[in-house]
């Protein structure tokens, strides 16, 4: 599965007239940004643990912290694998007719 439009296809949305508002290009798999060492992860849990000790963030942080890390991983192994993709838009806009 393509992770970004390609090229040729926002060059002919463009030829269509579409002028584009929100282009989504990448030149990398949309899950290498996901990907986070264990050492990143004890770092942060650290700190999350910590701030929410001293009451600084709200009750159960460390939780939605250990959620959102399980969550990145799995959508970083689908990635790997190629078996999950996630849906992108590019917001595209049709130009006003011109009065004559």
């Amino acid at each position: 599965m393509p992770t970004t439009a390609a090229t040729r296809q926002l060059l002919s949305y463009l030829r269509m007239g579409l002028g584009i508002i929100l282009p989504f290009l990448t030149f990398h798999p949309w899950w290498s940004r996901l990907k986070m060492g264990r050492l990143a992860y004890w770092r942060n849990h650290v700190v999350v643990t910590v701030l929410s000790a001293l009451g600084i963030v709200p009750k159960g942080t460390v939780d939605v912290h250990k959620m959102l890390f399980k969550t990145a991983d799995f959508l970083t192994r689908g990635g790997d694998i190629g078996i999950f993709s996630p849906m992108h838009m590019i917001l595209c806009r049709k130009p006003k007719e011109q009065e004559k």
